[in-house]
């Protein structure tokens, strides 16, 4: 519950016991605690407003972003994402100057604004967020050469990322030299083997250059989809839902959503021998960027670590990891801003994981439970399933 007191400066904050406040002029009581539906749309718009809030690894308390004669602070008192107060202050000791203050979020819930003071600042924040959401979301990333075919990139971004460094780790690839393939702890030699994180894959695997984590999978460890190898299905079903493959080893590698594949395709076996059916490799996934360029995530308040493949207009793929926290909405934003033309994620959380041949494991450090975002820095979960980059020898279709 929080209420707003309306005076030259506006205030939000801690609820009074009798749900009203005192107008600074009259003295008199005014109802101005928020209703579900006001405080709703608050909380989503405060929740846009801080992607633009980096905070970086160190976790800063209190952030400002200044346009014009307006300042917008957000402070912070844990690792929610959430800010624990924003202040917005234009007071310019003019006319009409105004200063608020919100917290603590999210909003609850409870009663109404009178008159268009509501109005008023939903309007002056959502300016606010105009005004960023037009600025640059990330640099461009400037690659380097790591292989033939292969060349890897860290840029810096201006949204999204709330906790941690405000990175992604690129990998970018082409499909006609080299092939992302799916191992799985289940099938032979590694069956009876002991589950290992990255680290220990990256010895099981000496021919990849680069190893990362793979989709979703269940409790039991299963994946959430299908996986084939060099023609070679590791035991896995289609997953109903998921609409998106990284199809390689065949004439056109890239990422394919299940709108472009004959209906054939994904049947009682998992594959049909139409579209995917020349492809040697697959991978299942949830789709975050279409083919249309269309964001196909929803928005929420779960900030993660995340890990995404891409493809962009050249017929290059991507390999993206980041670090820090971010929803999978703004991901797909960050992707979409980068210029791809389709994205297909993975899984996240302590899960995100990626090493480079002769070079440190990189470890996601953020994760989302039923209690909320947390933090764990030296929390190494195995993985059932990974991609290993590797060369492509012969021809390309099986």
């Amino acid at each position: 519950m929080a209420f707003l007191i309306f005076s030259p400066a506006w205030v939000l904050g801690a609820p009074d016991p009798k749900d009203s406040v005192s107008s600074s002029k009259t003295g008199q009581p005014i109802e101005s605690v928020l209703s579900q539906k006001e405080a709703n749309e608050l909380n989503q718009l405060v929740w846009s407003l801080g992607a633009y809030f980096l905070r970086g690894p160190d976790e800063a308390k209190s952030l400002s972003l200044k346009l014009g004669q307006t300042a917008l602070t957000f402070e912070f008192t844990d690792g929610s994402g959430w800010p624990a107060r924003l202040t917005l202050d234009s007071t310019q000791n003019e006319p009409g100057s105004t200063k608020v203050t919100l917290g603590p979020f999210p909003l609850g819930e409870k009663g109404a604004v009178r008159d268009i003071s509501y109005l008023k600042l939903s309007q002056k924040l959502a300016t606010f967020w105009a005004e960023l959401a037009a600025r640059p979301k990330s640099d461009q990333p400037r690659f380097i050469t790591i292989r033939s075919g292969l060349d890897g990139a860290r840029v810096k971004v201006n949204y999204g990322v709330r906790l941690g460094e405000s990175v992604f780790l690129i990998y970018r690839y082409d499909p006609k030299v080299w092939a992302l393939r799916p191992y799985y702890e289940a099938e032979e030699p590694y069956k009876a083997k002991p589950a290992v994180d990255i680290r220990g894959w990256v010895k099981r695997l000496p021919q990849a250059v680069l190893v990362l984590n793979g989709a979703q999978h269940y409790p039991d460890r299963k994946p959430m989809g299908l996986l084939k190898r060099l023609g070679l299905n590791l035991e896995t079903k289609a997953h109903p839902s998921y609409q998106g493959f990284l199809a390689q080893d065949g004439p056109n590698p890239g990422i394919y959503d299940s709108a472009d594949l004959d209906s054939s395709d994904l049947n009682s076996s998992g594959l049909g021998e139409t579209t995917l059916g020349a492809y040697g490799t697959v991978l299942q996934s949830f789709m975050i960027l279409d083919r249309a360029k269309k964001i196909r995530a929803r928005q929420s308040y779960r900030l993660a670590s995340r890990a995404f493949l891409g493809e962009d207009s050249k017929g290059f793929m991507w390999v993206v990891l980041v670090p820090g926290a971010i929803t999978l909405a703004d991901l797909a934003v960050l992707a979409q801003t980068l210029g791809l033309k389709a994205a297909l994620g993975l899984d996240g959380g302590l899960w995100t994981q990626v090493a480079l041949s002769g070079e440190e494991p990189v470890f996601g450090q953020y994760s989302h439970a039923s209690w909320g975002n947390y933090r764990a820095q030296d929390l190494r979960p195995t993985l059932p399933v990974v991609l290993a980059l590797e060369e492509i020898r012969g021809p390309l279709a099986p």
